[in-house]
């Protein structure tokens, strides 16, 4: 069995999606819900695989200088934001999230197209991003890295396996998804998820 995986954004892997020019993808639910599922939601079977919470954070030497323990909107929203998508949507959908604002304009000094680079800037000092939390708890716990809270819970984000409904999988299909599907539902998995408690 031989496999092409391709690398890209929910909307972009949607089109391809529909296209026919790949089998199935694993994508961010909320990001594609956001850009609209690249056209109708009923042309797809979508099974939820894992969640994930989304986190605002920083460093420790950006928390320190430009936020000292306001998270107020009127304060976060004048800061530097480093992005790894060129719409910001996932900080569009944090501020909405977290403060019910609408349109709003997060000062995105940094895009770039990695998201461990975009850790990477934030982790020098250079702004704030979003991220899934399980991506940052060693610097969390290490204090090198700080989440931005408010009263209200983080968002989680679904990790999907997306499928055209009318498409008759085949025998490497079917095989590829089920691995993906044992694989994300793994203790190893979940705990690194945070789902499960750790042993």
């Amino acid at each position: 069995m031989r496999f092409n995986i391709r690398l890209g954004e929910p909307l972009s892997l949607l089109k391809l999606l529909q296209q026919g020019d790949i089998d199935f993808a694993v994508i961010d639910l909320v990001l594609a819900t956001m850009q609209a599922m690249g056209g109708s939601i009923d042309l797809y079977s979508i099974e939820p695989l894992i969640d994930e919470e989304l986190t605002l954070i920083s460093s420790e030497e950006y928390y320190n200088r430009e936020i000292a323990g306001d998270h107020s909107y009127d304060t976060l929203i004048g800061k530097e934001f480093v992005s790894d998508e060129h719409d910001d949507m996932f900080l569009k959908h944090w501020f909405f999230h977290h403060f019910k604002k609408g349109n709003v304009r997060p000062n995105v000094v940094l895009t770039v197209e990695n998201h461990q680079a975009c850790l990477r800037c934030v982790k020098l000092g250079m702004g704030l991003t979003t991220t899934s939390s399980h991506m940052v708890w060693k610097e969390i716990a290490a204090g090198t890295i700080v989440p931005v809270t408010t009263g209200t819970p983080n968002a989680i984000n679904t990790i999907s396996l997306v499928e055209l409904q009318d498409k008759v999988p085949t025998v490497t299909e079917k095989t590829f998804s089920t691995h993906i599907r044992q694989a994300m539902r793994q203790d190893s998995m979940l705990r690194r998820f945070n789902i499960l408690p750790s042993a």
